[in-house]
């Protein structure tokens, strides 16, 4: 068999071993879902769903919990891999909306020919759509419960459906014929500012659309990075310039350094939430970009975060505001350096009074954050903020070296990889 052929079955015997893994009796009927993940509002993913299920003595009601998305399978605990916040719509926030990327994403493309459209042409899955309410997002098409991101080619073009799929969240799983003549079709545009695959991390990204004040999706798609939406949408261009990094230890790299930047899903950029008058938040006028250090993805030891006792500090991401957020992590207008250190307290050299850690950080993991600071008469100091951080470990899973905030309904704070795990800002 050609690769091309032997990889499309490796992708598709994939995602529905993954979809009979995580199959039920139940199915059917109405569900009220309710969504926790990491990085939205709860510190652990669970979606509840009621299903009304048909028995000898009439319908009945049984309360069922999704920890697992089959598409995304091993990674579904991995917020890295995925993106969860409250979309935007007339500078008000909508409601929460998970976008899953497939597990297989880095296989989509060798799964599709080439050739022209035929009422034969299958559509594999890149992402899934989770909303968790009764809200539409129009311009994605976006329905209610589960949506199915599906791909396909015409040609050389990239071609994108959004299917919606109700109440049940296996359905992905499964290869979509014809995929014309199903959901709705988005306008994808492809880029590819570099030609080595490993330079597009397996991720899919919420984005925004400041033209036409709308949100649209950044995923992998082959040797690229794909941009989603609606027919009108005109994608925000990537970054053209990036920030210095203090020097790590023992790591050093010569190329690649200008992807994190160059490349949309490396870094994350967002407009900010603030508390709103009326209780909740609404979005900021402050726009953020949190880009990682190009050796992140290397740094796969605990001790690699602590280099040596006398400078125990790394410098893992960089988060540039457009201006002051009052956040717990201190952001001001510039470059705001992120560094993670592994170690007691005292080793990594934290100030007192030592934050209090919730239950789910160790007291092995520190964040610094140091904000630029104008002082008179016009020099730039550094002020400093120490917070815990809670890490996650997923050892068995690859995970690329990004970065990318983290939405909640208070603050706005950050997911950053360490070691081969998710670390916290707490």
């Amino acid at each position: 068999m050609k690769r091309q052929s032997v990889q499309a079955l490796v992708l598709a015997s994939s995602l529905v071993a993954g979809a009979i893994a995580c199959e039920t009796t139940l199915s059917g009927g109405a569900a009220t879902p309710t969504i926790g993940r990491p990085e939205c509002p709860s510190d652990s993913f669970a979606i509840s769903v009621v299903d009304s299920v048909r028995t000898p003595r009439g319908v009945v009601t049984r309360p069922r919990t999704i920890t697992t998305i089959p598409l995304a399978g091993p990674i579904s605990n991995v917020p890295e891999f995925h993106d969860c916040q409250e979309l935007i719509k007339d500078n008000r926030y909508l409601s929460l909306y998970a976008i899953f990327a497939s597990f297989r994403l880095d296989l989509l493309a060798d799964s599709l020919d080439t050739l022209k459209y035929t009422t034969t042409k299958r559509a594999f899955p890149a992402a899934e759509i989770y909303s968790s309410d009764t809200h539409e997002y129009a311009p994605l098409a976006i329905k209610p419960y589960f949506n199915c991101l599906y791909f396909y080619r015409d040609g050389s073009q990239w071609r994108a459906n959004m299917v919606p799929i109700g109440k049940d969240e296996k359905d992905c799983g499964k290869p979509l014929v014809d995929p014309a003549t199903a959901g709705t079709e988005l306008k994808v545009l492809p880029v590819s500012p570099k030609s080595n695959d490993d330079a597009y991390p397996p991720v899919a990204r919420w984005d925004w659309d400041p033209a036409h004040g709308e949100q649209y999706i950044g995923i992998k798609c082959g040797v690229a990075w794909c941009e989603v939406g609606s027919q009108q949408f005109a994608p925000a261009s990537a970054l053209t310039a990036g920030p210095s990094f203090d020097p790590i230890t023992g790591f050093t790299t010569t190329t690649g350094t200008d992807q994190v930047y160059a490349i949309k899903g490396w870094y994350d950029e967002q407009q900010l939430a603030v508390p709103a008058a009326a209780g909740g938040v609404q979005p900021g006028a402050v726009h953020g970009v949190i880009i990682p250090n190009p050796v992140l993805g290397h740094l796969n030891q605990a001790t690699d975060f602590h280099p040596t006792s006398s400078k125990p500090w790394v410098h893992v991401a960089t988060a540039n505001v457009t201006g002051p957020y009052s956040s717990k992590l201190h952001l001001r207008n510039g470059d705001n350096k992120i560094y993670l250190c592994y170690g007691t307290a005292i080793e990594c050299h934290v100030p007192g009074p030592v934050p209090t850690c919730p239950p789910s950080a160790d007291g092995k993991w520190w964040a610094k954050i140091e904000s630029p600071y104008w002082l008179w008469p016009f020099w730039l100091s550094h002020k400093a903020t120490y917070r815990c951080v809670t890490q996650r470990p997923h050892p068995s899973v690859k995970i690329p070296g990004t970065v990318r905030w983290r939405w909640t309904v208070d603050d706005e704070t950050g997911w950053i990889r360490c070691t081969n795990g998710c670390c916290q800002v707490n």
